[in-house]
């Protein structure tokens, strides 16, 4: 990342040797030397500290330098190195590549069942999100609404999907409206409530007809489904 930094002609604002200044924090007990003879902060709130104290004019050039590195890379697996990634990405203000890397780790995560760090990474690409890149948005709050369930969060979760199946409306999408609703059904199973579950499957299987109905007008052409309400008769 320092040779990054000189790259841009920064290299003078960090005169002292990398490998130098890496040792005396490790000495000052700042840096903790690993197994593997790498370095790493002794707690994460002296990591945050130390990056605060950065001045703003130096820190959004160190996350970029940083997130070049981690583009680039190949010393770390994926697993290791897109989080570091997409955390870098976000402090350089580089939005949609950090949001799109956080809703790739957060589908990563849900397949391994790890809803906790789903739901992290589904709230970090929201807070990049700008909600007029609706189809992402709508993504985001469905996957972390599906994984607020499964982590005891209820009502965040039936806020969450409410969200998402707003912006499936706005999409025109009945498909993925139903498919949210039934995910709220689910949601209010875990809390037993199970007649307004059994409710919104009913409208969920409404919703999935529209669906069909607007799958064949588009197959049939603008003659027979351009004037139809492609949500069927949900409004």
């Amino acid at each position: 990342m320092v040779a990054e930094l000189d790259a841009e002609g920064l290299g003078a604002e960090f005169p002292l040797d990398s490998h130098v200044a890496t040792r005396r924090l490790a000495a000052l007990g700042v840096l903790v030397i690993t197994r593997a003879g790498g370095f790493r902060f002794r707690h994460a709130l002296v990591r945050d500290a130390v990056a605060h104290s950065v001045h703003s004019s130096h820190r959004e050039h160190v996350h970029r330098a940083a997130a070049r590195f981690y583009r680039r890379t190949r010393m770390l697996a994926d697993i290791h190195r897109l989080p570091v990634l997409a955390r870098h990405a976000a402090e350089a203000g580089l939005k949609d590549e950090a949001a799109a890397l956080y809703l790739q780790l957060a589908e990563e995560a849900r397949g391994r069942h790890s809803y906790l760090d789903a739901e992290r990474s589904y709230t970090s690409a929201l807070n990049l999100l700008d909600d007029a890149d609706v189809q992402r948005v709508l993504v985001a709050h469905r996957g972390r609404g599906s994984m607020r369930y499964r982590i005891g969060r209820y009502e965040d979760s039936l806020a969450d999907l409410e969200k998402a199946r707003t912006f499936a409306r706005q999409l025109r999408d009945s498909t993925a409206e139903a498919e949210i609703v039934l995910d709220a059904a689910t949601a209010l199973d875990w809390v037993s409530e199970f007649a307004r579950s059994g409710a919104m499957v009913a409208e969920a299987a409404v919703l999935a007809r529209g669906g069909g109905l607007q799958r064949a007008a588009r197959a049939a052409g603008p003659r027979h489904g351009s004037c139809a309400d492609p949500r069927g008769s949900v409004g």
